[in-house]
């Protein structure tokens, strides 16, 4: 696995964007089409699926940003992935002690 400039990185290493502002266009569009019928069960489901591939139980995030002004969570802060629940949110056991999911939705 390579980073945005090429790099390569471990699992260990991998950053998750959790503040990145609007909606992932791969829940919206089908074959590159708009998808109309998508309704919003159905995309939370898709993008579910999709975190739990790419995040297995156990893989190591680091936090870059939390769109939250009073999140327990600090930028930088690394943790380990619990679980991923249905409606896409990323629980996390993050090093400080805490225990706040993720939302990448937002």
């Amino acid at each position: 696995m390579t980073d945005e400039r090429g790099r390569k990185i471990s699992p260990a290493d991998r950053a998750f964007p959790c503040g990145s502002a609007g909606t992932n266009k791969f829940e919206k569009e089908i074959d590159g089409k708009e998808n109309p019928n998508m309704n919003e069960y159905e995309r939370l489901r898709r993008l579910a699926e999709r975190h739990k591939q790419a995040y297995p139980p156990g893989t190591r995030l680091e936090l870059i940003d939390m769109n939250d002004p009073y999140a327990p969570v600090p930028s930088g802060t690394r943790g380990t992935v619990k679980f991923i629940d249905d409606m896409a949110q990323i629980h996390m056991k993050w090093d400080n002690g805490r225990s706040l999911p993720l939302n990448s939705d937002e």
